[in-house]
C-alpha cells in the first residue's frame, strides 16, 4: 500500500513538473527570441506583425489573414517544437533513470507539445480560424494576473513593452528575471513627493525609464499610470482614480501603490481592493530607522518588477516570515469564513 502511495504521489509530482517545464521551454525560447535579434528577425517578429493595436477600442485586430497564418508556420511551430524537443529530452532522462510511474507522469509534456504543434498545423492550413483566449478582440477580464498569465497581462507584452511580460501561460520567468512589470513610458504621480522617501522613490522610477509628477490639482488622474500614495496620504484620490480604469489599455497600465512606513498606518482598504478595476500594491516598510531611502526603494521595486502584490521592505528574514505567514492565515480564515456563510441556512 505504501508501495503504491510513493508511486501514485511520483505521477502526480512528474506530470505537474512536466506541464511547467514544457511552458518553460516555450518562455525560454521566446525570450531568447526577443534577447537575439536573428532569432527575431527569422522567427517571432512574424507574432507580433499578426496583430495590431485597435486604438479606439484597445485591443488586438489581425493584421491579416496571409500574415496571421504565416506566423503560425515562422514563429508557432518552431516554437511547438522547441517546447516538444524540452519535453522529450526531460522525459528520456526520467526513462533512464527509472521506470516507474515517475517516467510515466513526464509524457504530460510530450502530450501538450503535440497538442501545440497540431494546433499550429490547423491554424497555418486556415483550418482552424479563432485565436487563442490571449490575442481575442475582447475586453480584459481581470487586472495582470500574478501567477497566470491573463489577457491584459499578456497585452502589456504586444503593446506596452515587447521586453517584458514573456510569460506564454505562467509568470514564473518573468518573475525571476524581473520582467513581470514594465516602469518604462508609465506616468508615475506621487503624492509627498517633497519626503526623503519621495524624492528617493521618483528617483528610482525614472532610472526604470518611468515620467514622474507629483500630484497636485493640475494633474489629469486620466493620464497617470501609476498613483503612489504614501502613510494613506490624500485617500479621497483613491476613488476617482480607480473610476479612470475603462478600457484594456488602462487595466493593463494602471497601478495604485499604498505606502506605509509603519504598521500602524492603515492598510489598503479590503473592500475597495476586492473590487478593484486594477493593480493594487500594498506596501509595508519595516526596515530599521537607519535604512537609507535608496535602499528601501531598491528593494520596492525589486520587488514590483516581479510583480509581487504584497511588497514587505526589511531586512528581518523573521519579520518577513511572520508577516507573509500572518498574511496567509488570514486569507484562509477568511476564504473559510466566506464558504461557511455560504452553506449555513438561512
Amino acid at each position: 500500500m505504501q508501495t503504491l502511495f510513493f508511486q501514485f504521489f511520483g505521477l502526480i509530482s512528474s506530470s505537474l513538473l512536466s506541464a511547467i517545464w514544457v511552458e518553460l521551454m516555450r518562455d525560454l525560447w521566446h525570450l531568447a527570441c526577443h534577447r537575439c535579434s536573428l532569432l527575431y528577425k527569422w522567427f517571432h517578429r512574424w507574432h507580433h506583425d499578426a496583430y495590431k493595436l485597435d486604438p479606439h477600442e484597445h485591443t488586438y485586430v489581425i493584421t491579416s489573414e496571409e500574415i496571421w497564418r504565416k506566423s503560425q508556420w515562422r514563429h508557432g511551430l518552431p516554437e511547438s517544437l522547441v517546447m516538444l524537443s524540452g519535453t522529450l529530452i526531460l522525459a528520456s532522462a526520467a526513462t533512464l533513470m527509472t521506470h516507474s510511474w515517475i517516467a510515466l507522469g513526464t509524457s504530460v509534456g510530450v502530450v501538450q507539445a503535440l497538442r501545440e504543434i497540431l494546433s499550429v498545423i490547423l491554424h497555418g492550413f486556415g483550418l482552424a480560424k479563432e485565436t487563442d483566449f490571449l490575442h481575442q478582440a475582447r475586453q480584459a477580464e481581470a487586472s495582470p494576473g500574478r501567477w497566470i498569465v491573463n489577457f491584459a497581462y499578456h497585452w502589456g507584452h504586444h503593446f506596452l513593452n515587447p521586453q517584458a511580460y514573456l510569460g506564454g501561460k505562467y509568470t514564473l520567468l518573468d518573475q525571476l528575471i524581473g520582467t513581470a512589470l514594465s516602469l518604462r513610458g508609465k506616468r508615475v504621480a506621487i503624492m509627498n513627493m517633497g519626503s526623503p522617501l519621495g524624492t528617493a522613490l521618483a528617483e528610482g522610477f525614472e532610472q526604470e525609464g518611468a515620467i514622474v509628477t507629483e500630484v497636485t490639482p493640475e494633474v489629469s488622474l486620466d493620464s497617470v499610470d501609476i498613483l503612489v500614495l504614501i502613510d494613506a496620504a490624500s485617500q479621497h484620490l483613491l476613488l476617482p482614480f480607480l473610476q479612470t480604469v475603462t478600457n484594456n489599455r488602462a487595466i493593463a497600465r494602471k497601478e495604485c501603490w499604498w505606502v506605509s512606513s509603519s504598521p500602524s498606518q492603515p492598510p489598503f482598504p479590503s473592500s475597495t481592493r476586492k473590487i478593484a478595476p486594477c493593480t493594487i500594491r500594498q506596501i509595508l516598510l519595516l526596515a530599521p530607522a537607519e535604512t537609507s531611502s535608496e535602499d528601501i526603494v531598491g528593494q520596492i521595486l525589486f520587488q514590483a518588477k516581479r510583480h509581487v502584490l504584497e511588497i514587505v521592505v526589511t531586512k528581518d528574514p523573521v519579520i518577513f516570515f511572520l508577516y507573509w505567514l500572518n498574511l496567509l492565515t488570514n486569507q484562509l480564515w477568511l476564504q473559510y469564513t466566506r464558504s461557511y456563510q455560504q452553506s449555513a441556512p438561512l
